[in-house]
């Protein structure tokens, strides 16, 4: 704690600018092209913000989805575990939540915070402790199904507790 993780997420993500040097991703400086940049980007903070609407408009930002979108949704609801919040797919998505989502748990907003996020498809996704109020074999198996699903994606994950034997390419900072 207090060793500059987020702050490094930060600046990676463009949320913050280096007060020296540059951030370049593939050789771009990200500052060049940061809505390009950030349409690549997908970023699952601690503290998921959810809004007043249906769990689908929650996830999909959208209020009229295509057939594909729906497709899109429903395997998100399943790599996300979404199933164990609300039941069924079908009879959940139309499920209305309230602003901040005061009825759920810690873990399920994350949950659905993260399902957000891979529904944009992202290619660098980013989790800063965004899945920390799930027990460790929750939070395995969704980064194994991320893992599984989205084969091109490069992960920058954070947490204070190793999950061992998900990651193939891993770099641990302490």
């Amino acid at each position: 704690s207090g060793s500059g993780k987020t702050t490094l997420v930060n600046l990676i993500s463009g949320l913050i600018k280096p007060n020296k040097g540059l951030i370049k991703i593939d050789g771009t400086e990200i500052d060049k092209d940061l809505n390009g940049f950030l349409s690549i980007i997908g970023y699952v903070s601690q503290t998921p913000f959810i809004f007043a609407d249906t769990l689908a408009t929650n996830i999909s930002l959208k209020k009229n989805l295509k057939i594909s979108d729906l497709k899109t949704l429903k395997k998100i609801f399943e790599i996300c575990g979404l199933e164990n919040i609300y039941g069924n797919f079908e009879s959940s998505i139309e499920t209305k939540i309230k602003s901040s989502a005061p009825e759920l748990s810690g873990g399920q907003r994350q949950r659905i915070s993260l399902a957000r996020v891979l529904f944009k498809k992202p290619q660098i996704l980013i989790i800063d402790e965004g899945l920390n109020a799930l027990d460790q074999k929750s939070e395995k198996n969704i980064m194994r199904e991320i893992l599984r699903n989205f084969k091109k994606i490069t992960i920058i994950y954070i947490s204070h507790r190793p999950i061992k034997g998900i990651f193939k390419n891993e770099i641990k900072i302490k």
